[in-house]
């Protein structure tokens, strides 16, 4: 089963229910005649309607084509510049980290 029509399936549980609360609101309001309990079941409809938006989203994102992105060229690739030898033997840096060991070299190192 498509991970939407999980989705869905799961949306239309939520709508249900919604409704379900947005008619024991409205009996409880009307038998009560109370304003808050009217203004709640006003709120809870806006949930529901919530829900159908979003299953109308779903809807249109299943249908809508998937873009793959191109996988990265060797050019594309960008990869952190390693110290050259000739900056290693630099006084200025301190610290050289080569390929395969990490040299101190500075104004009394030897290369």
């Amino acid at each position: 089963m498509p991970a939407s029509a999980l989705v869905r399936r799961v949306l239309f549980g939520l709508l249900a229910a919604n409704l379900v609360v947005v008619g024991a609101k409205l009996a409880v309001a009307i038998a009560s005649k109370s304003l808050a309990v009217f203004g709640s079941a006003l709120d809870s409809s806006v949930d529901a309607l919530n829900n159908v938006l979003a299953l109308i989203v779903v809807r249109v994102a299943a249908k809508a084509p998937t873009r793959t992105t191109p996988t990265a060229t060797a050019s594309s690739k960008r990869s952190a510049p390693s110290p050259s030898s000739a900056s290693c033997r630099s006084p200025a840096s301190s610290w050289c980290v080569g390929p395969s060991t990490t040299s101190r070299a500075g104004p009394g190192a030897s290369a």
